[in-house]
């Protein structure tokens, strides 16, 4: 039950950071001419429309998809490691920017770039730790399923003696 509502709430949350984003690359602020801080060939307004264009991917995926929890999950946890790596490699090289993954939604909301920067930390640890935690609910449940088969085939085979 609980996995239902997160992956609504992750495809909610993917659509409207996703929307942020595009709706700042569409703007005329300079700094999205400028090089993004980590891939310098491309710019900052191609790097956000490439963002917002996985985040959709992962939303319209997890809406249109078949499989109604793992391959969400998974889809859900590939985006978010991708984008927690992302941050950390920006954080080890020293970058001393704020995230701008809300877009215009930080203008919007009249956030601080400190508080759109806490905003999107949150977004992301709810991604990522929600994804993980519905594979890591799955993967036990399979596990004891298959315990419980084996034990009932034991019984089957025992009784049979």
């Amino acid at each position: 039950m609980w996995q239902r509502i997160y992956l609504k709430s992750a495809v909610f949350l993917l659509f409207v950071t996703a929307g942020g984003k595009l709706g700042m690359a569409l703007g005329h602020a300079k700094v999205l001419d400028q090089p993004s801080p980590l891939f310098h060939d491309i710019s900052y307004r191609e790097f956000i429309c490439l963002g917002a264009g996985l985040e959709i991917a992962v939303a319209l995926y997890i809406l249109l998809s078949r499989e109604k929890l793992c391959f969400p999950a998974v889809g859900i946890a590939c985006l978010s490691t991708s984008f927690v790596g992302y941050r950390l490699i920006l954080w080890a090289i020293g970058f001393e920017g704020y995230c701008s993954c809300l877009g215009s939604l930080s203008d919007a909301l009249y956030l601080s770039p400190e508080d759109s920067n806490s905003v999107a930390v949150a977004i992301l640890i709810y991604l990522f730790l929600g994804s993980y935690g519905m594979l890591l609910a799955m993967w036990r449940g399979r596990r004891a399923f298959r315990k419980l088969e084996c034990n009932r085939r034991l019984a089957v085979v025992g009784a049979a003696n």
